[in-house]
Parts: C-alpha cells; sequence; structure tokens
C-alpha cells in the first residue's frame, strides 16, 4: 500500500508542476490532454501495480492495424 501512496504522491507533484505553468499561458487544451493522460497513466500504473489483469497492448495494435496491414499487402 506505501508504493501505491508514493505512485501517486510522484503523480499529484508532476501534476502540481506542470499545470499552473500551463494555466498562465492559457494552454487549456494542452491542460486538458496532460490531465486526462496524467490520470490513465496513473490509474494503469495502480493497477499494474497491484497486479489486476490488464489487455496487452499487442493484441490492441493488432486488432486496430490488422486488417489495414491485410488490405495493404493484399492478403484476405
Amino acid at each position: 500500500m506505501g508504493r501505491a501512496i508514493g505512485w501517486i504522491i510522484v503523480f499529484v507533484v508532476v501534476g502540481l508542476f506542470e499545470m499552473p505553468r500551463m494555466w498562465r499561458k492559457h494552454e487549456i487544451y494542452d491542460m486538458w490532454v496532460f490531465g486526462v493522460l496524467l490520470f490513465a497513466t496513473t490509474v494503469y500504473g495502480l493497477l499494474y501495480m497491484f497486479e489486476a489483469p490488464l489487455p496487452d497492448p499487442q493484441g490492441l495494435i493488432k486488432l486496430i492495424f490488422g486488417p489495414i496491414g491485410s488490405r495493404i499487402m493484399g492478403h484476405r
């Protein structure tokens, strides 16, 4: 549990360091994207840390790009 709290603290510090800079520069879109990616990374890291069953990234890539590659290469 201590590792999870440390993980969350690291991401909070990163967010507190970056968000005010983006706010001052009025980079609202960048701030939203950064926040969403930071949240997703934090959740994925916590799930990995607690050994939850996670999908294989390579399987997702094959699912998305497999049909495109087959059409390009001419395979059916």
